[in-house]
């Protein structure tokens, strides 16, 4: 399982928390994003887990409508951060080719 640090915006303050990839396939990830601050901890839950397929989050029901800005702008960052490691895939394998 890789770990990596996700920043996000929620509420005006850029957060960071850790993200692990549990599954990166083609067409479905999954990934869980723990929380490391109090604030968010316990506001809402210590951690989430995201499935995406073909570029489709699957529903997530929040408590709240405070919850479901959160989700959101944490999707918001997940869907930057692969379309900047695909990038770099991508990227990688054209100069190995080169």
């Amino acid at each position: 399982m890789a770990s990596y640090e996700l920043k996000f915006l929620f509420e005006g303050i850029i957060f960071t928390s850790t993200l692990h990839v549990l599954s990166d396939d083609v067409n479905q990830k999954e990934v869980m994003i723990v929380f490391s601050t109090k604030y968010l901890i316990n506001n809402f839950q210590k951690m989430y887990k995201f499935c995406l397929v073909n570029n489709q989050f699957k529903a997530i029901y929040p408590n709240s409508q405070k919850e479901r800005e959160l989700i959101d702008a944490l999707q918001m960052s997940l869907l930057s951060y692969f379309k900047i490691t695909s990038r770099k895939f991508v990227s990688m394998k054209s100069s190995i080719s080169a």
